[in-house]
């Protein structure tokens, strides 16, 4: 299952769908084949997009494991899928707690699709920052996302 989730950032959703429909040898035949697709260089012993994808994923780990439950799940949430799927940032902008806005962060890709960007609010105020905006193609798109970011102030 944690297999099948880690593919689940970089996998076509036929590719997903193929896998589902495998025994244990064939999901294995198709592991080797999914990464040696992924291989940039096949000339090498080490699969350098493999590597640098569980890297990613123990980076995220370290980095967001205080706003999951464990260790081991950092990947999952909304930061660790972006950064495993698109690696570090090149500028992040964080916006603290005011009492017009929760606490947000801005992550900046200037060579991503041409320049993308990804909007992230912690809106329960408790660390756990949740995606509502991205620039980049595929990812959730809401105009107006500011407007998710207003702090509810009780009168």
């Amino acid at each position: 299952k944690i297999i099948r989730a880690e593919l689940s950032y970089i996998a076509t959703q036929d590719d997903l769908r193929m896998y589902d429909q495998l025994n244990l040898t064939g999901k294995q035949s198709f592991l080797k084949e999914f990464w040696n697709k992924k291989d940039p260089d096949p000339s090498t012993p080490v699969n350098e997009f493999k590597v640098q994808f569980y890297q990613r994923i123990f980076e995220a780990n370290q980095m967001f494991a205080s706003q999951s439950d464990d260790k081991k799940t950092g990947w999952r949430i909304d930061q660790g899928r972006i950064y495993v799927v698109y690696g570090k940032p090149d500028f992040i902008e964080r916006h603290h707690y005011t009492r017009q806005t929760k606490p947000w962060e801005k992550w900046i890709y200037n060579n991503l699709q041409g320049g993308a960007y990804f909007i992230f609010s912690d809106e329960e105020g408790y660390g756990v920052y949740r995606l509502v905006h991205s620039t980049a193609r595929g990812e959730k798109n809401d105009p107006n996302w500011e407007r998710a970011l207003q702090e509810i102030t009780e009168e």
